[in-house]
This record gives structure tokens, sequence and C-alpha cells, in this order.
């Protein structure tokens, strides 16, 4: 996955432009007075972030939900073998307690979040306001290249409005998916951050002709299939080490 989605990122102009050169760009407490610290340390941004050597892609990954770390963890291992790729962890806190949230972290092997929101949950429209406001802050200080959001909470749909409003391509993994039932919150998140999204990556065909039947462009879709596989393969011999399965008599 992680070849195939930089490859569609630079096809997708997400990328730098040939040629140019991202500047070093230290921290606040060494900052440049061209090109100061591109990130805001009050919100808890690791200083390692800011800390990036020339033509690197900075990528923005948003989780909030429990689904999310399940995904995000075979793309962000995939993109770790290339060097020219620096990733960016956003946890918005939807999921916020240990059971909820670091656990996932802990076992799937992902890197502690480099800025973490702590927003909780809360009503709909409250949190997903309230996301985009926190949000929006964090994405313009960052200047990722692109903003990769993943599945259809309401950290998705906020992440993707961040940043399309600031002018970020905005890629969506698991696209295309549909219940066709607008009374649930999570269709109106697909529907959205598909509308948004600059880069469409599906899950299967049937994702492909969802998309081809509301007008989506065919040239931002991608079928790259179902990073859920990717995870339980990349769990499987650990989750039969320890027998959970015999414990409860399955």
């Amino acid at each position: 996955l992680g070849k195939s989605l930089r490859v569609d990122l630079l096809r997708a102009g997400a990328s730098l432009p040939s040629g140019s050169k991202r500047a070093l760009a230290p921290c606040a407490l060494g900052g440049d007075a061209e090109r100061p610290c591109v990130a805001d340390h009050d919100l808890g941004v690791d200083s390692q972030v800011c800390r990036l050597t020339t033509n690197t892609m900075r990528i923005v990954h948003v989780v909030g939900v429990r689904p999310n770390f399940m995904k995000i963890a075979p793309i962000m291992g995939a993109f770790e073998a290339h060097s020219d790729v620096n990733q960016i962890l956003v946890h918005t806190g939807q999921h916020y307690d240990a059971e909820m949230s670091q656990v996932f972290f802990d076992d799937l092997g992902i890197p502690r979040p480099d800025i973490n929101l702590g927003l909780g949950s809360n009503l709909e429209g409250s949190t997903t306001g309230a996301m985009m406001v926190a949000l929006q802050p964090a994405l313009a200080e960052l200047r990722p290249d692109c903003v990769v959001v993943v599945g259809d909470v309401n950290s998705a749909m906020a992440a993707a409005l961040s940043a399309v409003r600031l002018g970020l391509p905005c890629v969506h993994v698991e696209a295309g998916l549909r219940s066709f039932d607008r009374s649930m919150p999570e269709e109106i998140n697909r529907l959205v951050t598909d509308r948004v999204a600059d880069l469409l990556l599906t899950p299967s065909p049937d994702a492909d002709e969802n998309l081809d039947a509301e007008g989506i462009a065919k040239n931002t879709i991608r079928r790259v299939g179902n990073v859920m596989i990717d995870t339980l393969l990349t769990q499987l011999e650990r989750a039969m080490e320890r027998r959970a399965f015999e414990e409860h008599w399955l």
C-alpha cells in the first residue's frame, strides 16, 4: 500500500513540485527568522516533528476512534520504508480513555500521537465543530503536503473539511462505501468526505461503483484494497499465540 499510495499522491499533485526544497525548519527553541518552526508546540507537537530534511513529503494522518487506529497502522507502517516521507499523527481524542484508545496504539505498534487534541465525544454537531476549530490552526501550522483521513467517523469528515478550507490536498482511505441510509451519521460523514477529498482510495469494486454513480471524477479514484486485512494479517500470529479462542471455547 505504501508504494502505491505514494505514487498516487505524486500523481495527484500532493507532493512537492519538482526541484523544490523544503527548508530545514528547526523547532521554536532555535528558530529561523525566515522560516520559523512550522509546529505550534502549545498544541503538544513533538519537537522532532519539525526537524525535517530537504525534499521531504510531509503527511498528516488524522485519527479519532478505534477503527481508525486499526486502519492507520498498516498505512504508517508502509510509509516507514520511505526516508523521504515525514509522517505526523494527529489524534482528535474522540475515543479518549485507555481502553478505547491507548491500548490500540500499544497493541498495533502505532507511534504515540504527535498532537492529541483531547476533544472527547459529545453531540454530533458540536463534536465536529470543535474538531474543526482545533484542527484548522494545527494543520495551518504544520503545512503538510497532504492530509490522510480514514473511515467514516466525525474525525475524518472534520479533518477533510479543515484540509480543503486551508487548500491542503486530502486523501480518503476507505472511500466509496455506502449504507444508503442518511439517518446514520456515518453515511453523512462518508458523503461529505468523499465530495471534498482530492484522492479517494477505495477498498472494493462496489465502492468504485458508488463513487462513479455519484459523478465523482474517475481520475481521483484508486482501488487499493482493505487496509483492515493488512492489519489482520500482521496481527494474526500474535492473536493466535494468546489462545483466547480456547479460553472462550471457540
